[in-house]
């Protein structure tokens, strides 16, 4: 592998954690957002889409295989960082913890993230507690 290589693989996952930490925070801006905040808009906003039966955090089920989709790309990467890991292992827990009904049941039983979480790997001891984390509220073991 040359350097443009090496250099590609940082950027990736460099992006790759950006992409991770905005998902988190649109996540947990979501879940903290009281209900009904949208009914509240004015008539041009999107009132008309949203629900004020709805939490607003069930806007994320139509992307939600979308983000399962890059959390098993980031999950299955040889070159992947515990910085990585741990944003994998928060958002699965994010979303696990967002969801408590089961309606992300088949992507949090996708046989990448159920082996993940229970892989014992040598890790950082952040890493795995972020890990058990997301055991916890619900993701599977």
């Amino acid at each position: 592998m040359g350097q443009l290589d090496y250099d590609l693989v940082d950027y990736v996952g460099q992006l790759r954690e950006g992409i991770l930490e905005a998902y988190t925070g649109i996540v947990t801006g979501l879940k903290k957002t009281p209900q009904g905040y949208f009914a509240h808009c004015s008539s041009s906003s999107p009132q008309s889409f949203f629900s004020n039966k709805l939490f607003p955090v069930s806007l994320l089920l139509p992307h939600a295989p979308s983000i399962f989709e890059l959390l098993h790309r980031c999950l299955n990467d040889e070159e992947r960082t515990d910085a990585l890991m741990r944003l994998c292992y928060g958002l699965i827990g994010d979303l696990a913890d967002c969801f408590p009904s089961g309606q992300l049941k088949q992507l949090l039983l996708a046989n990448c993230v159920a082996a993940e979480l229970r892989a014992r790997n040598r890790m950082p001891e952040e890493t795995k507690k972020t890990m058990r984390w997301a055991r916890e509220v619900g993701a599977p073991a």
